[in-house]
This record gives C-alpha cells, structure tokens and sequence, in this order.
C-alpha cells in the first residue's frame, strides 16, 4: 500500500470542482487530489472548533503517515477563505510536494484555472460534520442534506 493511500475499505468519489471549495471549506473536509500524472496526496481541512466571528480560519494538514485517521501534519493556515499562510512552525516545508501541490491547487481553484489537470476526492463522509454520506446528492457534493441547509443559510 502506497503511503498516501487512503482507507482501501472506504469508497472514494470524484468531486466535481465547481463544488471544490464550498467542500474544501465546509469545516471538516478529507480528500485527496490526484494529478494527470498519478501523484497524490491526502489532505484534511478543518475550522476550529471556537469560531472567531470576525476571521474566518481553516487549518490545512497533509498525510504524512500510514494512519488514515492520525497521520496528518499541519502546515498552512487560509484566512477568510482567500489568504494562505504557511505555517511558520510547521515541520513540513513550504517547498515539499505535497504543500506545493495544495497551494497550486487552491490558488487555481480560486481563480478558476485548474480544469481537468488534477482530480479531488472525497472519502464518503461529509466535508461539515464528517458524518458518512449516504443520499446520491450529497455523495456527490460531498455535503449531507441537513448540513447543505445549514451553510446556505
């Protein structure tokens, strides 16, 4: 089994892009993007649990280990869904693969740009809550109902 290979258990599900950052941003995201090329990595977003009404933050963590669940090693920070920051103590390098093809991915994302030169998928749980995803909509945008309601609001 390759390193970042995910839960082999667990079906994996092609997000469309155009749904990528709502997903991505949801609060509680894994995914894993794949390039043309077949390199991978797996990532897991997340929002702290104690929001900051006038900063919205997420935390960006790479797979850096075989545990599907534990292995994850913060490395960047995106404020109000725009800005990215590299962590400065972050034991991972701004330079290593797997956080140069987050930054890529999230910059082209955003500007619309990144077309069909790398895949995201999503691992059957919802990017909000995390709770398994079950309704054909929400496996495809990978956003349970209740929580779909909630963030339209």
């Amino acid at each position: 089994m390759n390193l970042f290979d995910t839960n082999p258990n667990q079906p994996r599900t092609e997000l469309k892009l155009d749904k990528a950052l709502d997903f991505i941003l949801a609060g509680k995201s894994t995914f894993t993007l794949q390039s043309i090329t077949g390199k991978h990595f797996t990532y897991k977003v997340e929002a702290p649990k104690k929001k900051n009404p006038a900063k919205e933050v997420h935390f960006v963590k790479l797979m850096t280990g075989s545990d599907n669940e534990g292995s994850f090693t913060h490395f960047a920070t995106i404020f109000d869904k725009a800005a990215y920051k590299h962590g400065a103590k972050s034991r991972i390098t701004a330079d290593a693969q797997g956080v140069r093809a987050f930054r890529w991915f999230l910059t082209n994302l955003m500007n619309g740009t990144v077309n069909d030169q790398v895949k995201l998928f999503h691992e059957g749980c919802c990017a909000r809550c995390g709770r398994k995803l079950t309704t054909p909509e929400s496996i495809e945008t990978g956003i349970g109902p209740e929580c779909a309601k909630m963030m339209s609001k």
